[in-house]
């Protein structure tokens, strides 16, 4: 890492995903220890809420975003985030991490999914969607077994972007096999 530093042109910058490809958390120690080899400060590629591998794509990550502390802020020249194969459902965990930094340590992640799915989505389908946000996020399409036809009639009568795309992931439409996954 130092010598691709040393040889890279010091006006290029640098994409760092962290200490793995879906890191679950950032230290300001670690992006500290990052820069120094680089020489300069990476922007950091966020791998989540992403969803579009064989494995992933099976789940819809909704939740807040946790082990991204505002103190990595200054280690960094930018924080790009990974959106999901859901443009409008990435749209809630998105405004949380504008809330992890804007919160600091006053950051709760519930609290900001809350108030980013309410202001997105309204209330109503933010409680709902929180109600299901283990089977979503934890269980997956191949664990939900008879729930995922109640979810599907719960959703499908809700109006709106939000309720079709997760229609939509219910259906396997937003399957990715590992076949698509190696030929894309």
């Amino acid at each position: 890492l130092e010598e691709f530093g040393r040889r890279l042109d010091p006006r290029v910058e640098v994409y760092w995903t962290g200490e793995e490809v879906c890191a679950q958390e950032y230290s300001p120690g670690h992006l500290a220890r990052v820069a120094q080899a680089l020489g300069r400060k990476p922007t950091l590629w966020d791998n989540y809420p992403v969803n579009d591998g064989p494995r992933m794509s099976r789940f819809l990550h909704l939740r807040a975003f946790t082990g991204r502390p505002a103190s990595i802020g200054p280690e960094l020249t930018a924080h790009a985030v990974n959106p999901a194969l859901q443009p409008h459902l990435s749209l809630i965990p998105c405004l949380s991490l504008a809330a992890s930094y804007r919160d600091g340590d006053r950051y709760q992640y519930m609290a900001a999914f809350r108030a980013a799915a309410s202001a997105l989505c309204g209330a109503t389908f933010a409680s709902m969607l929180e109600r299901d946000l283990g089977a979503l996020q934890d269980q997956g399409l191949e664990r939900l077994g008879e729930r995922a036809e109640k979810l599907r009639a719960k959703y499908s009568a809700v109006p709106g972007p939000f309720a079709r795309e997760i229609v939509a992931w219910l259906d396997g439409v937003y399957t990715i096999s590992k076949w698509e996954f190696e030929t894309s």
